[in-house]
């Protein structure tokens, strides 16, 4: 566009209230989160957004998760 303001950029996550993170291979693998998982999860919640987490791991209690 040559005269105007252009193209107002985008993410995923405009217009979402509420973030549903699957935790099992998602936010984390193993023993360890997975790169960015914890910061970018940080940043939706610091945009106003409300986190939930969600896993269909059945093999540990919701105490150890």
């Amino acid at each position: 566009m040559i005269f105007g303001r252009g193209k107002q950029e985008t993410t995923p996550l405009d217009g979402v209230d509420v973030v549903l993170a699957d935790l099992d291979g998602v936010v984390y693998a193993g023993p360890g989160a997975l790169p960015h998982a914890v910061d970018s999860l940080n940043r939706a919640q610091s945009e106003g957004r409300r986190l939930g987490y969600i896993t269909n791991n059945a093999s540990r209690t919701d105490a150890a998760v």
